[in-house]
């Protein structure tokens, strides 16, 4: 079955947030920096994905304005995801979630892909551009 998802990333000037996220044994992926990301509910748009997806992670409300959507990447065979830059906030951004170890802002010039998801050096700094 094919799903939908999203992947958020805060970006200000040359710098973007990643979340250190323990996936665990899922997906074989262990401890990886990544953006906030989560599946579209049924009925819910993107936008409103990463909207709750947000709030849920990190604890920041954000509103559509303060998205922009890059594009879109597909993960796998099953899973395609829209990819959105935040503004971030005036506020510390804090890990919600057991599973989200870190947050830190990185340089665009210096992402730590080698402990990023598969793939995200193959898509991710053309959306950076």
């Amino acid at each position: 079955m094919k799903k939908e998802g999203i992947l958020c990333f805060f970006r200000r000037s040359n710098e973007v947030l990643l979340l250190k996220v323990d996936y665990g044994r899922e997906n074989n992926l262990g401890l990886v920096w990544g953006g906030v990301s989560g599946y579209i509910d049924y009925g819910e748009t993107p936008e409103g994905a990463a909207i709750r997806e947000i709030k849920e992670e990190l604890g920041v409300v954000v509103i559509p304005e303060d998205l922009q959507k890059k594009g879109s990447v597909a993960v796998s065979a099953e899973l395609t995801l829209d990819v959105f830059f935040v503004r971030p906030p005036i506020k510390k951004i804090q890990p919600m979630e057991k599973s989200i170890k870190a947050v830190k802002w990185f340089s665009i010039d210096d992402l730590p892909y080698a402990e990023m998801h598969p793939r995200t050096k193959v898509w991710l700094p053309s959306l950076l551009r």
